[in-house]
């Protein structure tokens, strides 16, 4: 039980990290900031359904044709079945040996498992307390058919008790977690109340400049990915015409490869220098933008420069290494000089203002 756990949490955790600036763009396209408590709520609840899955599926033993001979399908539809074998297996036992006995743990577990479920449908997904309830039903029962059908007849045959008294020992456990949501504090405000506020101001702050960046950094990765995917496929119609042609499919590596990561990066910059303040994609979903000390939004002129230092980092491979060595540098300073200042090194020196974009008007 403590692997299940701790894989789960490793699970949960790795889902949490590769599912975070997608969560925070959603956050800020629809709150207009992100939210620390339901930000917590989505990352816990990863966690949990990595759990909710360990310790109904996994582990799954080797379904030889012996195990599966000795285990036919079945499904327990008496709910006093499960009362009887545990009262005629601790007849005569102490009342603490009834009580701490794995029958009696398994049900407790049963209850506890399906009691964050009811929590999160409500609190996470917003659903009324009788739809959560009914989703906790069904949950449990689409799990206890899996258990039944071996996988849905992925496995040669049912490796885990499909039980009535799981479903409604499950189903009591989303109750009280629904029951939980009435005295439990908000870790948040509700999605609609901040909805309303998505359009106000918020201060600028570090922390929400280093979101920024993160958030074109999370779109340099995809589009590197991109880049990297095409020229892989570019390499394999090669090979596919002819195996034996390494050479240029070594060749087509090095001459595609770098070329197309500059131009897909080279779009990226175009984009957030053509946008109507001129600022980067992390920089527009954080709505945050440049302004002159007179008020003019002053976005691409900050673009340019920080396009600039970006595409020379993407000429690492070609004869003009020593501009990737600058770019790089440069991108990295003023990364690092986001931690003591919001503006970052080169906003200070190009004496630009950063502000709450939705504090600058629309233009006719």
């Amino acid at each position: 039980m403590l692997a299940k756990s701790l894989i789960s949490v490793l699970i949960g955790a790795g889902i949490s990290v590769v599912a975070f600036v997608p969560v925070l763009i959603h956050q800020f396209r629809r709150f207009g900031a992100p939210s620390f408590g339901r930000m917590v709520l989505i990352f816990t609840n990863f966690v949990y359904v990595s759990a909710l899955i360990a310790y109904t599926i996994f582990p799954v033993p080797p379904l030889s044709d012996e195990y599966c001979a000795a285990h036919p399908r079945r499904f327990i539809l008496d709910p006093t079945e499960y009362f009887r074998d545990m009262a005629h297996q601790l007849a005569g036992e102490p009342i603490t040996q009834v009580l701490t006995s794995p029958p009696m743990l398994q049900m407790v577990l049963n209850i506890a498992l399906f009691v964050p479920l009811g929590f999160f449908a409500v609190r996470l997904l917003r659903m009324r307390p009788w739809a959560a309830m009914l989703f906790s039903l069904g949950t449990s029962l689409g799990i206890e058919l899996t258990q039944y059908t071996g996988n849905w007849f992925l496995s040669n045959c049912q490796y885990r008790v499909a039980d009535i008294n799981d479903l409604i020992t499950n189903t009591l456990g989303g109750v009280l977690g629904v029951l939980a949501t009435t005295f439990a504090p908000h870790f948040s405000q509700a999605p609609e109340t901040m909805e309303k506020q998505a359009d106000e101001p918020r201060a600028v702050t570090k922390g929400r400049r280093f979101l920024a960046l993160l958030i074109d950094v999370w779109w340099v990765i995809l589009i590197d990915i991109a880049a990297m995917g095409v020229t892989a496929a570019i390499v394999m119609v090669i090979l596919y015409h002819n195996p034996q042609n390494k050479a240029a499919a070594e060749h087509a590596l090095t001459t595609y490869g770098t070329s197309l990561l500059v131009a897909f990066n080279l779009v990226y910059v175009i984009i957030a220098m053509t946008g109507r303040l001129g600022v980067s994609p992390g920089m527009g979903t954080a709505h945050l933008a440049w302004t002159t000390s007179r008020g003019v939004p002053a976005g691409r002129r900050h673009s340019l420069v920080i396009g600039v230092a970006f595409m020379c980092s993407q000429l690492a491979n070609t004869r003009f290494s020593i501009l990737a060595t600058i770019g790089t540098t440069v991108l990295v300073v003023e990364a690092i000089s986001v931690l003591f200042t919001a503006r970052g090194l080169i906003g200070k020196i190009m004496r630009l203002n950063l502000v709450d974009a939705r504090t600058i008007e629309e233009r006719p």
